[in-house]
């Protein structure tokens, strides 16, 4: 190690034994400890390399969540706040005869572990269980948890009032502590797990992606290349498009979905909508066997019966002609030749001249505009597709 490497080394050792972290060891066990670069807060982070230790452990299959599948959980909400507690695997302590194990030699002299290090493999298994544990009856109604991070989400501010005192409860019950400086609290949008949540859905945030803005344009040595006012544009153009992912909208079970879907030779795609916003996108390219064992006719067939497996607008608009008392009253008129301007056609269907009567149903007139208003270009390409067929 460099000097400075050295004093350093002295510092952080010194701070973890003042914390209680650990103590020095002469376990016959003993792993190399060096300093990796902090990304986001800079200076070094004293680490242990564990790989022969952690080859030679049972691992913990406890699942860690997917964080598409955490963010389902957030439709409708519009106050958030996260906490981040201190330290996180350090607040769990190691039984005393496997701390041996933990040792790692320095410089100086061996040490060990008394608290769980996240260097270990099973750390983050057995601190998603332990979290999962504490806030087991508030997990998927309004608390998000990725092994030591916690987003508290809700409705409305009385709600989150609520929310947020059981929350700090449950961790003052279990004695977790939260970095103070970490925490945010009362949010109407929230940097999450490397994303942005609010009101109007999820989207990417843009410190994750900002090494992609600032992409120099491409040098190669020894080779003629021409770089035009053109070819910046659509550098420029290409960089937009790779970090402004759309806001994808968050999924309301109690409301209906649209699929959208498509198929071709070489591969399958679909968009999940409801009300006109993208809630997620989905596609797979087939590989050759694949491709070999998929008949076209089938799969043409497959999304002819998927767009009639609901009725047609005007279907729809029938059914609520014939349910409203106003346009009953002018069909009566209709027949008795008072209603000149207004026509039933031969399904007995109201016109007023050659316009098409929707009656005043708030929700089929959205649905009605929301078909007729293309969301997004994706969605238009499968429209077409599907318009053809």
């Amino acid at each position: 190690m460099a000097p400075d490497e050295l004093k350093e080394l002295k510092t952080q050792l010194q701070e973890q034994l003042d914390k209680g972290f650990i103590r020095p060891s002469s376990s016959p066990w003993g792993c190399p400890a060096l300093f990796v670069e902090k990304k986001d807060q800079g200076g070094k982070r004293l680490c242990v390399d564990y790989r022969p230790l952690n080859a030679v452990t049972v691992k913990n299959k406890y699942p860690l969540p997917h964080i598409d599948i955490l963010f389902d959980q957030l439709g409708g909400a519009t106050v958030f706040s996260k906490i981040d507690l201190r330290s996180g695997y350090h607040q769990i302590k190691v039984r005393e005869e496997v701390i041996l194990k933990t040792a790692f030699s320095t410089r100086y002299k061996l040490y060990e572990y008394l608290v769980m290090s996240f260097e270990l493999t099973n750390a983050p298994a057995f601190f998603m269980y332990l979290m999962n544990s504490v806030f087991m009856n508030e997990l998927d109604k309004f608390v998000v948890v990725f092994i030591d991070d916690i987003l508290v989400y809700s409705k409305n501010e009385k709600e989150h009032e609520e929310h947020l005192r059981i929350v700090l409860s449950r961790l003052r019950e279990h004695k977790l502590y939260a970095k103070f400086s970490k925490c945010a609290f009362w949010l109407k949008e929230v940097a999450f797990l490397g994303h942005i949540l609010s009101a109007k859905g999820v989207a990417v945030d843009p410190s994750k992606v900002k090494d992609v803005l600032n992409w120099k344009q491409p040098q190669t040595k020894n080779a003629k290349f021409a770089w035009s006012p053109k070819c910046e544009e659509a550098f420029g153009t290409l960089k937009k498009l790779l970090t402004s992912a759309p806001i994808l909208a968050q999924p309301d079970i109690t409301k209906p979905f649209d699929v959208y879907c498509d198929a071709s030779g070489s591969g399958l795609g679909c968009v999940l909508m409801q009300e006109g916003r993208v809630i997620a996108y989905a596609s797979c390219q087939l590989r050759q066997p694949e491709i070999g064992e998929i008949e076209m006719p089938t799969v043409l067939e497959a999304e002819l019966y998927n767009l009639v497996l609901e009725p047609t607008i005007k279907d729809q608009i029938i059914a609520a002609q014939k349910q409203d008392k106003g346009m009953a009253h002018i069909r009566d008129e209709i027949h008795d030749k008072k209603k000149a301007c207004f026509k039933l056609d031969e399904e007995g269907v109201l016109w007023f001249k050659n316009r098409l009567v929707v009656p005043k149903d708030m929700e089929l007139r959205k649905k009605i505009y929301m078909k007729l208003t293309p969301p997004c270009s994706p969605c238009n390409q499968v429209a077409t597709r599907c318009t053809k067929i």
